[in-house]
């Protein structure tokens, strides 16, 4: 039996988020979070995470913020593929994500 791809999902906003886990708990192993720091406990307790889905608009540190810490900080996190989710809609924020 394969084990399923863990989805790690970064949102603040409870209700969206377990919409996200509901939806992707039918082929793959959602783990959540609400901020940045429950990200960085999670990574460094989990080892393995095949995705995370990054809010952009995080309390306290922005989820723009938090992917640069992934890519530049621990080499086994730096080539997680990420994925901004942000209700932002303008192409400026588009293309910062």
């Amino acid at each position: 039996m394969t084990e399923c791809p863990k989805i790690l999902i970064v949102e603040d906003d409870l209700e969206l988020r377990q919409s996200l886990i509901e939806r992707l708990s039918h082929g793959f192993e959602p783990i959540s979070a609400s901020n940045a720091q429950e990200l960085f406990t999670i990574l460094n307790e989990q080892k393995t995470v095949d995705a995370i889905l990054l809010d952009v608009l995080l309390p306290g540190v922005d989820g723009l913020s938090v992917c640069r810490q992934i890519r530049n900080g621990k080499k086994q996190f730096s080539s997680i593929p990420i994925i901004m989710v942000s209700a932002l809609g303008d192409p400026t924020d588009r293309v910062a994500g």
